[in-house]
Formats: structure tokens, C-alpha cells, sequence
């Protein structure tokens, strides 16, 4: 499961200052800006919890749906989501903070909390998942299967730590496109075609089948071993913000199923060159990498090519080699979604 709620230890309290509505600047008087030392998120605060630096807190990632208790009913209007959000037209807010006396109303024990602590099963806290699209319902046939890993990628404000391990390498930034994901292989004499969670049934609407016909992937597949995975994109997937006429995809992620590893980028390249496969747009290459999350936000931002539409953000791997991440405690691999696109009510 995702970790969603950690104990962080609040680094900095800031004012927040509003604009009225002729645009002049105030002071707010119920809410101030709180940043954490071991996650690069910020989040607005009402000033009488009194958080100052140094005190331990309760930090909500966005995207997380708390439970509908008491402590929360707060967030009822929202049906208990998290999202970014601008507070007086000026300051974002992403996530929750509360203080760690919280955890008492779930049977815990706010002396004994350790910084960094995993909280997410203990507060009842799960991962947002969007509306499964199109003709995806009704079409599952089976759980995801053990041959190849699910997608997911950490968001870099949760693991500002990981650029210290990809500082001096060669780094792949690729754009992250907006879609669902969808993974494909050939493993044991089976055609494997499934979502984020599960193994998807042949129907004619379905878009992953559609890719997989498109694309003929059980026959490019086919005694290689190898499973691809990547971003189902197209009309009636998350606004089809690429501007695409049909359904087309996006491949990020190359699998060697009998060594259960991944290949690096320059492999994925390779590869789906070879079987004439399109995979996620290259941002850049940067050598002897060295980028601070601020920088890498900023380029995160922008609109898909030949649209208007607000990119979702880039992912961050190493180029040339695949490396193992202590921080992350596996592949060392992390996306940048953009806040513009999550401001502008993107998923």
C-alpha cells in the first residue's frame, strides 16, 4: 500500500498574505504556510493549531481520501479528497496537516509516534483512484499478474532525497502523458492485457484491447520475454488532453519477466524502435544531472505539443542504466507532476 500519512517534522512557518478582491494585499489573520525537513510539500494551516519548527506533525499526502470521521468532517464537502489548492488567491496548498494528537482518536498513541512513521493503515487512509473509464467495467477477468510489476510512480515532493542518488548521472526526462496505464506481455503461452490493478477481458471498446490489436502486440511480443508498459491515451480517457483522433499509446517502462528486472531507457528506445512501438515523448537527456525540485516543477509545467492542454508532468529515470534506490526502496525512477495541470483539475 502507498504510504500516505507520515509524521513529518515542521521545518518553517510562513504568513500568508491574500489579495482582496481589487487585487491589494493583505495579511491573513487565520491561516499561515507550514513547510516540512523531510518532504518537500507545503501546506496552509489555521494559525490556532500553533505549529511551530521543530514540532512533530500528521502530514496528508494529496490524492489521499481520509475516512468519514469526526476529526475529518471537515472535508465532508469534498467527499474527504485531497487536492491542491489556492488559498486567497495566492498561496498553494497541497495535502493536510494536523497535529499528532490526532492519532488518539484512532487508538494510537501520539508519545510513541517516530518521525517518518507510516500511519496511512492506522487513520484508515486510501489512495484516490480515478473513475474507471470507458468499457473498462465489466471486463476484468482476473488479478494482476505476478510476471511483470504494476505501475506507480513516487512523486518527487514525497522523495526530495532521491535527487542526491540520480546527481551526476545521465538522466532520462521524459513527458508523462495522461491517460490510464496499461500493461502487455506474452509469459507462458498467455497474452497478459491489463489496467493499474487487473487482467482485462478481449471486448471491442475496450481501449487497452484496442492498443493491443493496433499495435498487434500479442504477435510483436511473442517470444521476447519482455513486457511493455505504458499510458493508454486517446478520446474518452482523461479528457484526451494529448488531442489524439483514436486511441493510441504511450510505452515508459520495459521488463525482463524471466530476470525480473527492468531495462533502462536507452533500452526501452531500442527495443520499441525495433518493433516500431511510440513511447512517452523525450523531454531531454541531461547529463551530469544536478536539479533542485523547484527547477524540475518548472519544467514540468507546459501544454502537450499541438494543444492547449496542460501536461500532466515528466518522470525522471537514469538513461543508460537501471539503479536501485535506497530512498525509495526499489527502482529509482520518480515523476514531477505539474501544479499548474493539478490546479487546473487534472488527476
Amino acid at each position: 500500500m502507498r504510504t500516505l500519512v507520515t509524521v513529518q517534522r515542521v521545518k518553517e512557518v510562513f504568513p500568508v498574505h491574500g489579495l482582496d478582491k481589487e487585487g491589494k494585499e493583505f495579511l491573513a489573520d487565520a491561516v499561515e504556510r507550514v513547510t516540512f525537513e523531510g518532504v518537500a510539500w507545503s501546506c496552509v494551516v489555521k494559525k490556532a493549531e500553533n505549529f511551530k519548527p521543530g514540532d512533530l506533525a500528521l502530514y496528508f499526502e494529496i490524492d489521499s481520501i481520509l475516512p468519514e470521521h469526526p476529526v475529518f468532517e471537515f472535508l465532508r464537502p469534498r467527499k474527504f479528497r485531497l487536492k491542491t489548492a489556492r488559498f486567497l488567491k495566492t498561496t498553494l496548498s497541497q495535502g493536510l496537516c494536523m497535529p499528532i494528537s490526532l492519532v488518539s482518536a484512532f487508538g494510537g498513541n501520539p508519545a510513541a509516534l517516530k518521525l517518518g512513521e507510516d500511519l496511512t493503515d492506522l487513520l484508515g487512509v486510501r489512495k484516490y483512484e480515478p473513475p474507471v473509464p470507458m468499457d473498462l467495467t465489466g471486463s476484468i477477468i482476473g488479478g494482476f499478474p505476478d510476471c511483470m510489476p504494476k505501475t506507480d510512480e513516487s512523486r518527487i515532493q514525497s522523495f526530495p532525497e532521491v535527487l542526491k542518488e540520480l546527481r551526476g548521472k545521465q538522466v532520462s526526462i521524459t513527458i508523462k502523458c495522461d491517460g490510464t496505464s496499461g500493461s502487455y506481455a506474452c509469459w507462458k503461452g498467455e497474452f497478459y492485457v491489463c489496467g493499474r490493478n487487473f487482467r482485462l477481458g478481449k471486448t471491442a471498446l475496450n481501449p487497452h484491447w484496442q492498443v493491443a490489436r493496433k499495435y498487434n502486440l500479442a504477435e510483436k511480443l511473442k517470444d521476447t520475454g519482455m513486457a511493455l508498459q505504458g499510458e493508454v491515451v486517446g478520446p474518452g480517457l482523461q479528457k484526451n488532453r494529448l488531442g489524439l483522433e483514436g486511441i493510441e499509446i504511450r510505452f515508459f517502462t520495459l521488463y525482463d519477466m524471466a530476470q525480473r528486472r527492468y531495462l533502462p531507457q536507452n533500452e526501452l528506445e531500442r527495443f520499441c524502435a525495433r518493433l516500431e512501438l511510440p513511447i512517452a515523448p523525450v523531454e531531454r537527456i541531461v547529463e551530469n544531472f544536478d536539479m533542485t525540485v523547484a527547477q524540475l516543477l518548472a519544467m514540468a509545467d507546459g501544454p502537450y505539443p499541438g494543444t492547449k492542454n496542460l501536461r500532466e508532468g515528466i518522470v525522471l529515470r537514469p538513461y543508460a542504466e537501471e539503479c536501485f534506490s535506497s530512498v525509495l526502496g526499489g527502482r529509482l525512477s520518480i515523476k514531477v507532476v505539474s501544479n499548474a495541470y493539478l490546479e487546473g483539475g487534472g488527476e
